[in-house]
Parts: structure tokens; C-alpha cells; sequence
């Protein structure tokens, strides 16, 4: 399954925790935009 940034919830999360997706996670969260901020 692939969604967008709007599945990427904790509810959303433990519906679908036994199907395969991929989804972009949003930037508004914290450790998003550290790991974007170490990529070179």
C-alpha cells in the first residue's frame, strides 16, 4: 500500500501494522527534519 503523509498517525499506524506500506512521513515531525538537516 502506498499513502500519502496523511496515513502517518498512531492510530493509522496500529490499524494497518500487519500490511506492507511505505508512506512520507511528515516534516512537521521533529525527527524528520533532524535526519533531513544530517544528510550532506
Amino acid at each position: 500500500m502506498v499513502c500519502d503523509s496523511a496515513l502517518y498517525t498512531q492510530k493509522n499506524i496500529q490499524l494497518i501494522s500487519n500490511l506492507k506500506w511505505i508512506t512520507r512521513v511528515p516534516m512537521t515531525l521533529k525527527k524528520a527534519k533532524e535526519i533531513i538537516e544530517e544528510r550532506p
